[in-house]
Parts: C-alpha cells; structure tokens; sequence
C-alpha cells in the first residue's frame, strides 16, 4: 500500500516505474518466498526422500547382513557337512587300511605258522627218515649178527646134536646106563642151550625128546634153571606129538604150547609166567610147585592133572577139569568160567 501511495505524489511516468518496480519487486519477494516454500518443500521432499533412502538402505543392508549371516551359516553348514562327509570318507580309507593291515598281519601270521609248521614237518621228516636209516642200519646190522650168528650156532647146535646121536647110537639107544656119559651129556647141554636162543632150543628140545632124552619114564635129563623163555612147541609149528615130555623146573616164561598133546608132561617145578597152554590135552599132566602167573588154560583138557602149585590169574576159560586136583591153591583171581569141572578136588592146606 506504501507503494501506491507514493505513486498519488509524483509525475505519471514515473508513476509505472515505481510501480512497476515495486510489483517487480513484491513479484520477486513472492518469488522468492515461494521459491524459498518450494526450496524448503523440495528440501523437505529431498530430506524424506533420504530418509527413506536411508532407511531402504538401512533395510536393505539389514536384508544383505541377514542374507550375508543365512549365507554365511549355510556355508558352515555346508562347510561342516563338507567335512562330515570329508571325515566320513577319511575314516572309511582308514577302516579299509586298518582292515587291509589286518588281513596283511593274518596273512603273514598264517604265513609264519605255516613256514613253523612245514619246517617242523621237514624236522619230523628228517628225523623220520634218520630214525628209519637208523632203524635200518640196525636191522642191518641185526641181520648181519644173526647171520654170523647162526654161522657160529648153527654148526653148534648141528655138532651137539651129531655128538648126543651118537653117543645114544653106541649106547643102543639109552643113555642112562652110564651116569658118567648122562651127565656129561647134561652138562654139555644145558651149556649149549645159553647162547642158541628161543627157536634153536625148541629144535633141541625136539631132538632131546625123540632121543628119549626127556622122557618122563626114561630118568629125563635134569633141565633146571635153564632158560628156556619164549620157545614155541605150537602144535602148528612143530607138527608132531610131545606127550609126556619132561621140563620140570625150566623156566619157561611166555613160552607157547597152543594145540599141543602134553598128556603126562611133566612141569615141575617149572616157571609158567605168561606161558600159552591153550587148546590142548593135558590129560594127566603134572603143574605141582609151578609158578602159574597168567597163565593161560583156555579150552585145556586137564583131566587128572595135578596143580600142587597157587594159581594167579590164571585163565581157565572152558577148561576140561574133570577129576583135576587143585592143592594148595588160592586160585587168586583166575577165571573158572563155565568149564567142566566135576570131581574137582580144590583144598588149601
């Protein structure tokens, strides 16, 4: 108003000028002021607009480090199932190692006891095969002994039994009429029956028993003390009859008369332990003072024999002891199993 009212007091021409210059002017303060509006609008615009801005980053960086931590975790997880698996994988190389060093120790343990088993089966071999040289050298050896042996015994028992023929033949036939030459005749034989051994003393004894030289009745010859162990009178072996052969006190130990006539023998006196008298006659026989250890009577016909002597477990398994005199006898542990015994005389004095 102050603008026009100065206009009323001066000339037209300048009146439009101070007017014009003071509309230009209110133009311009307005201008300015709404510029100033429209600065302070866009400074506000501008200043939400950042806010915004800010806060989008500020949700954005937000959303990023969210997303950056869920990345990050899935890459420890993948990074632990990664090495889980890597794990996984490591200890299953180590198993299949372990288990191959394993198998590597079995097979070199299987391997060690096989080289100890086949170097002891080479041992065992060896000492096989140099206990079968040996074995065979002492055969050998044995073989070469028996037959300088019987190089030596065989003439000497071929000479003794020449001498007694001929003795018996230039005394017709007996001996026993001449003490000196029945004598001599016993002294040369019981020497002669040490060394000969089991088979040539069963051959003398054979040739003494057909020479009449151990017959019961013939005043036999006195054959005690001499070793007779382990002779073999089978009636398989020698095939001719025995009865009543005279062995009175011999010792006959584990000597073998299976399947023999020995009717009227006479065992005086004799040593029986372990001797085999099975499956023969005995029909009166005499066993009186014998020494009958084991000895074996099975399937024996022993009618009127004599057994003036203990018996100790004796076998007498299916023994004929018809009218058999048992004297003096404990019959300590010796099997009367079912024999014919009748008439069987048993005392103990």
């Amino acid at each position: 108003m102050f603008v026009y009212w100065i206009s009323i007091f001066t000339s037209n021409a300048r009146y439009f000028t101070v007017v014009l210059t003071f509309d230009q002017r209110n133009e311009a303060r307005i201008q300015r002021l709404i510029d100033k509006q429209e600065a302070e609008r866009q400074r506000e615009q501008d200043l939400n607009i950042s806010r915004e801005l800010r806060e989008v980053d500020k949700e954005i960086a937000e959303q990023r480090r969210v997303n950056d931590e869920l990345n990050a975790e899935k890459a420890r997880n993948m990074s632990l199932e990664q090495r889980k698996h890597e794990l996984e994988i490591e200890q299953a190389r180590y198993d299949t190692l372990q288990e191959q060093r394993r198998e590597d120790v079995l097979i070199a343990v299987q391997r060690h006891e096989q080289d100890k088993e086949l170097a002891r089966l080479l041992r065992e071999n060896d000492r096989i095969l140099a206990e079968q040289k040996q074995e065979t050298e002492m055969v050998l050896e044995q073989q070469r002994y028996d037959q300088e042996r019987a190089r030596y015994l065989d003439p000497l028992l071929l000479s003794h039994i020449k001498e007694l023929g001929q003795l018996v033949k230039e005394n017709n036939g007996s001996l026993i009429a001449n003490p000196t030459i029945h004598a001599l005749v016993r002294a040369k034989t019981l020497n002669i029956f040490r060394p000969i051994g089991p088979d040539r003393s069963t051959q003398l004894i054979l040739f003494l028993h057909e020479t009449r030289l151990l017959k019961t009745e013939e005043n036999p010859l006195d054959l005690s003390g001499v070793q007779l162990t382990g002779i073999y009178l089978s009636a398989s072996t020698i095939q001719r009859p025995i009865y009543k052969l005279s062995l009175s006190s011999a010792r006959l130990n584990n000597a073998s008369f299976v399947g023999c006539d020995l009717s009227y023998c006479d065992f005086t006196g004799a040593d029986l332990s372990g001797a085999n008298l099975s499956r023969c006659s005995g029909i009166r026989a005499h066993f009186n003072q014998v020494i009958l250890v084991e000895t074996d009577f099975s399937h024996t016909n022993l009618y009127w024999a004599t057994f003036d002597s203990n018996i100790i477990k004796g076998n007498f398994f299916n023994a004929t002891v018809k009218s058999t005199n048992f004297r003096q006898n404990n019959n300590d542990q010796s099997g009367f199993h079912p024999s014919y015994i009748t008439i069987c005389e048993i005392r103990r004095d």
